[in-house]
């Protein structure tokens, strides 16, 4: 008789797929799915109810999917949370039916928790494209990716390919059903709740931004939700310093407020704290940024670079 939670866990990873009437995608993604899985592995489909050519090309891909489900959902967080309730594997890890996932990460990703049992939630790099212009999300060694909420809104991340240890789900919970920004949203919950998020840098996925791509469809709901989970785990000062970034990137004109924030902040410093300490902050801030820029040079993360499919596979 299996006495710990994990043992009786009958899977390797659970990949749990959302989608809803978007047949064209599915089908490029389920031709990569089929690189990824394992034969100790699952895969979950969760769909919307699709009205398109979706559940034909289900038909056609029956040896992939372990559970196919198709009925109307509230929100892709809806959808999501059915598909953990259905997981039987010992990780868990979210993909999207209009992105590629590297096989090669995904087997470092599951190494690190393997050998990191301390990790609830492993959060992987990769590379974004809009419009033609591409960049990694990637963040360099010493980050506090993961240390509080706030950590979420100052780094570059995004929750595709995010593993997370079944196990920790009983302490994290579901995820809010009811809001948009899911990734964000799921998180936060788990930081707040005590998990530990650590940050891998690992080149897992290739996310290209659609006009029917979450933030930039639904943007206003996804923006308040964002600004909703500020509110409710962040410090009063943090969710307006935010919703000031927000004004500087919605309107052009705001941002040359800053030449009277910058110098508003030193004489705030140098009063408050004295000239000692401000010197200090501004050769940690020169120091901090020297690394970030010796570091992207290091690990080939330069806008126009291509990167290997697999970084240095370190964490924070």
């Amino acid at each position: 008789m299996n006495n710990d939670f994990e043992s009786n866990l009958l899977k390797r990873i659970s990949f749990i797929l959302t989608t809803k009437n978007r047949a064209p995608y599915l089908r490029k993604a389920l031709e990569n799915i089929s690189q990824l899985i394992g034969p100790s592995d699952e895969l979950i489909i969760i769909d919307g109810n699709s009205t398109d050519g979706t559940k034909e090309i289900i038909q056609n891909n029956l040896q992939l999917i372990d559970i196919f489900v198709s009925e109307p959902d509230e929100s892709q967080a809806h959808a999501y949370n059915k598909g953990l309730l259905l997981s039987r594997g010992k990780y868990i890890c979210y993909l999207t039916d209009d992105d590629f996932v590297y096989h090669e990460a995904v087997e470092q990703a599951v190494e690190i928790m393997d050998n990191n049992l301390d990790i609830d939630v492993l959060i992987p790099g990769g590379m974004k494209e809009k419009n033609g212009k591409e960049w990694n999300v990637y963040m360099p060694k010493g980050s506090d990716f993961g240390k509080n909420v706030k950590s979420l809104y100052t780094n570059n991340w995004c929750g595709i390919g995010s593993f997370i240890r079944t196990k920790s789900i009983a302490k994290a919970g579901l995820s809010d059903a009811f809001c948009e920004a899911l990734d964000y949203s799921y998180i936060a919950q788990c930081i707040s709740r005590g998990l530990n998020v650590k940050f891998a840098r690992i080149n897992m996925y290739y996310h290209r931004i659609y006009e029917h791509s979450g933030t930039v469809a639904r943007f206003k709901a996804w923006e308040e939700d964002c600004l909703g989970i500020i509110n409710k785990y962040c410090s009063r000062t943090f969710y307006f310093r935010y919703r000031w970034w927000v004004l500087k990137r919605k309107y052009k004109w705001v941002r040359y407020f800053n030449l009277i924030e910058v110098p508003l902040r030193i004489i705030k410093v140098l009063f408050q704290e004295g000239p000692i300490i401000f010197l200090r902050k501004v050769t940690r801030r020169i120091f901090i940024l020297t690394q970030k820029f010796s570091d992207s040079q290091e690990n080939g993360t330069a806008l126009n670079d291509k990167p290997p499919v697999v970084w240095d596979g370190t964490i924070n």
